[in-house]
Order: C-alpha cells, then structure tokens, then sequence
C-alpha cells in the first residue's frame, strides 16, 4: 500500500540550527508511517554532511514552488515568506498547507499570509500571531519542540565545581542572537572564576573572535561539530539574545542537566523557571550579578537546579510527545 506524502519545508539546510533540527526529527519520527520529502532550495550535495547522513537523496527534493504546487500531500512549512509564496501561488488550487511558527515577529504584518492551519513551537510565539498578525487562535496550535535524549546512559557524571566555571553560549553569531553586545557589556565586570564560550559561526563571528581575544573571561570556538561533548564539560548554559522562538539549544541544555541563564524572550520561560532549574536575567547589570554569584553556589543548590532542567527536559520536550502531537495534526487531514 502506498504511503501518504508529507513535504518538510525550509528554505536551506546548507547551515545547522534549531528549526533544522526539528525538521530532521520530525523526518526521522514520520518516516515510517508516511512517505516524507525534506525540500530545500539547495541541491543535495549542498545541504549540510549531518543531514545527509540521515535524509537519503531519494527523499530530499530540491524546492520547487511550481513543483510543489502540483504535489500530491500535506504541506508543512517552516518559514513564513515560504508559506506565503505558496499561499499566493495556490489561490486557484485547494492545497493542504500547515506553517509551523518558530519565532515572534514584528514585522511584514501586511504582507504575510498564514493558512487555515497554523503550529506555534511557544505560547508565546502563539501570542504573536494573535496579537500582532491577527490570526485567530482557534486555528492555532502550540506544539513544543522536541529532541531525542542523547544523554540518558550518561546524565548524573558531571561533576560541579566553583572554580573554574564555564558557560556556554550555543548560537548563530549574529546582532539577533547578541552576542558581540554580550562582550562589550560584560567585559572588565565578569569574575576571573567565569568562562563564556561562545559555539557558532555566523556573520560577525570575526568581530566576536577579535573582542573576545583582548579578555581571558571570553572564547570564540566557532563552529563545533561535537555539541554533546562540548556540552559535558560545560556548568551553564546561557541565552541572552533579542528574540527567540523556543530555543533547542535551552532544551539540549535541560536534556544535558544543565542549569540555564536567559533573558525573557520568545519561549524561554516556557522551559526555564526562575532558581528551578535556571535564572532569569532581564538587564546586562542582573546578569552580570548573576554570573559573578555563581561561584557561591553550593554543590547541593547545583544539583537541585540540575536535576530540575533535566526533569523539565523529560516532562515536556522529548522528541516522542512533539512527535505524536504532529501525528494528530496530519491525522485531521485524513492521513
């Protein structure tokens, strides 16, 4: 019997990030059950060797509007502009179509369209779409992203220190994700006991090299391959960037046991509780504060906060409960 076709779309996979991953999961998840086409504008050769590894070439299609238009099975778009190129193109021809929102935006407002169907990966994501693209929340589902646990055999082993300390800070090096401000405001104020790395390439990774190279309080590694090892060696993990959907790189630190330091943006709250299993930091002064108290920590507050983002990671954002709430999703389509 011949499997239902399911399309994942975003623009390119040549890059590694959170919306990529989820797509990659949500392939890996479905696969068995439907026939499901990860589509891209990039050749195959060019999308990133990661996702190759997992994507076989026959299920990857180089993305075609006119293409698509003319496919037969449910549409899942996970870019905005995408979904409204495909919505413009299929006023003449009943398309399924579902967009799945990974950020607050706050801009484009008259010139985006959204279907009937509509996933937000937050509550707080949902209530940009409602309160500033007027979409109606009826139409609107909140399904949270989730990951695959690679750290179950081994959560538990890391031992905390108060010395020494290191926090990473895993994101795309761009003015979005902050973290060329992050040097500028905290350099000279941070305590000699705390390390910020910085994992991720991007457009201002060499400015962010070249600042982070005059205070010993700061590493630029760039891109790594290896996240779960860098993970393991690291106390906390921070975001401290100007928007944000639900990020997967605070879910792999939750996954990882690692208690986490943001700001309130995008999703963030939705996994993070303020001295649960993480901290909140609204100003670059709370920061600052922050970090410099985190050598007064104890080994028993460390692990409470621990075992809580691990907990958290569990309860709500392993890949099996996103999984199987995008299964009632397809389903409603009659697939």
């Amino acid at each position: 019997m011949n499997k239902n076709r399911i399309y994942l779309l975003y623009p390119s996979f040549r890059n590694v990030g959170g919306v990529h991953n989820v797509i990659i999961d949500l392939f890996s998840g479905l696969k068995a059950e439907y026939d499901v086409i990860v589509s891209g504008y990039d050749e195959y050769c060019q999308i990133n060797e990661r996702y190759r590894e997992v994507i076989p070439e026959s299920n990857y299609w180089r993305l075609s509007l006119s293409r698509l238009l003319f496919a037969k099975g449910l549409l899942i778009s996970h870019h905005r502009k995408l979904t409204t190129k495909l919505l413009l193109l299929s006023l003449f021809l009943k398309r399924n179509i579902v967009h799945v929102a990974h950020n607050e935006f706050f801009n484009l407002k008259h010139v985006t369209l959204y279907p009937k169907n509509i996933i937000a990966v937050s509550h707080r994501v949902k209530n940009n779409l409602v309160e500033y693209f007027k979409q109606d929340p009826s139409r609107i589902m909140v399904i949270e992203n989730g990951i695959h646990d690679r750290y179950a055999d081994e959560y538990g082993k890391h031992n905390y220190k108060q010395t020494g300390i290191k926090i990473l800070f895993p994101a795309r090096i761009t003015k979005i994700k902050n973290q060329v401000n992050v040097v500028n405001k905290l350099k000279g104020k941070v305590d000699e006991e705390v390390n910020i790395f910085f994992a991720g390439n991007g457009p201002l990774y060499d400015e962010l090299k070249s600042k982070c190279r005059t205070s010993s309080n700061f590493v630029a590694l760039g891109f790594v391959s290896d996240m779960l090892s860098l993970y393991k060696e690291m106390d906390y993990v921070m975001l401290f960037t100007q928007k944000e959907g639900l990020p997967i790189c605070l879910i792999e630190a939750a996954m990882m046991g690692k208690p986490i330091i943001c700001n309130d943006v995008g999703g963030n709250l939705e996994i993070v509780e303020q001295k649960v299993n993480g901290f909140l930091c609204n100003s670059f002064s709370e920061l600052i504060d922050r970090i410099n108290n985190l050598p007064n920590i104890t080994f028993s507050e460390y692990k409470h906060l621990s075992e809580n983002a691990r907990k958290t990671y569990l309860d709500k954002f392993n890949v099996e409960i996103m999984i199987n709430k995008y299964r009632k999703v397809i389903y409603q389509f009659g697939m």
